[in-house]
């Protein structure tokens, strides 16, 4: 797009004549794109606008994806509509009391644990690279910001809400980067309450990535779920055929198989406990 806006310019620039469609049939033809008015786009609107207009896309479009595969994640552990709000928001309690937000969904979670892969998964899950447990809150502060930032630009008509300034409030009190696991905080401009919101691309670009670190974090703690354990023997099973004959027990071969199926599952190998996932397969007859 950069690319374009300057040949666009320096056509329009020799051309200063130059039609909509003059502009179409040079830079357009053969794309099968109608009704692009290139003048419009890339000689009227600055870039700034440009970049503001490609961050309002992405974050609508990262918070539906990031919401669809936290419902999906629910449904597969068998979760509930109050897990999905408050695994959406950070912790706290309302004037009853009474605990909200993240770590009242991860309490009613846990109830029904896996001791397998508590023992087992759950350690290496941690070990990862995105998993950022320790600043689950934090992060989820930051998170509620985008989140509202999206909500106004669907629902308010692009101006500020008090929602939104109540979220922008406990986002600036983040005090460093490291706080979010991230290399910079994302990028924002502070909202005038009932004025225009404004973006940053870059503060988008950072969001993301914030949610990859939300996913990596909620997908170890919901793995810890019994649901999720049985979606494990499963797909085990699937994989491996119910009751298949593997190498003697004890042997590296064994394990190397064990191994070899867990990372063609895409689930974590390295570090994982094989004695364990071993000695539970084989008492659930998933392997002989």
């Amino acid at each position: 797009m950069w690319n374009l806006r300057w040949q666009v310019a320096g056509y329009v620039q020799a051309r200063p004549a130059a039609t909509v469609e003059d502009l179409e049939a040079r830079f357009v033809g053969g794309s099968s794109i109608r009704g692009a008015n290139l003048r419009r786009a890339c000689v009227d609107n600055s870039w700034d606008t440009q970049q503001e207009q490609f961050a309002k896309f992405l974050l609508i479009d990262l918070c539906a994806i990031y919401e669809g595969w936290l419902g999906a994640a629910l449904d597969a552990v068998r979760g509930s509509e109050a897990d999905l709000k408050d695994l959406q928001f950070p912790t706290s309690h309302t004037l009853s009391g009474k605990k909200v937000g993240v770590s009242a969904a991860l309490g009613r979670l846990h109830k029904n644990e896996s001791a397998l892969i508590v023992s087992a998964l759950y350690p290496a899950l941690r070990r990862h690279a995105k998993n950022s447990r320790n600043k689950l809150e934090t992060i989820l502060a930051c998170y509620r910001y985008f989140k509202e930032l999206r909500n106004v630009l669907i629902h308010g008509g692009g101006r500020a809400s008090e929602k939104l300034l109540e979220a922008h409030a406990v986002y600036v009190s983040i005090g460093a980067a490291t706080d979010l696991d991230l290399k910079e905080i994302p990028a924002h401009h502070p909202p005038v309450l009932g004025f225009p919101v404004k973006l940053s691309l870059r503060g988008v670009v950072g969001f993301s990535g914030l949610l990859i670190r939300l996913v990596t974090t909620l997908d170890a703690e919901l793995a810890r779920t019994q649901p999720a354990e049985e979606l494990l023997a499963r797909r085990l099973a699937e994989s491996l055929g119910k009751g298949k004959l593997l190498p003697p027990k004890g042997t590296s071969q064994r394990r190397g198989r064990i191994r070899a199926c867990l990372r063609n599952l895409g689930l974590p190998f390295e570090g994982v406990d094989l004695k364990l996932i071993d000695a539970w397969s084989t008492r659930r007859k998933l392997v002989s």
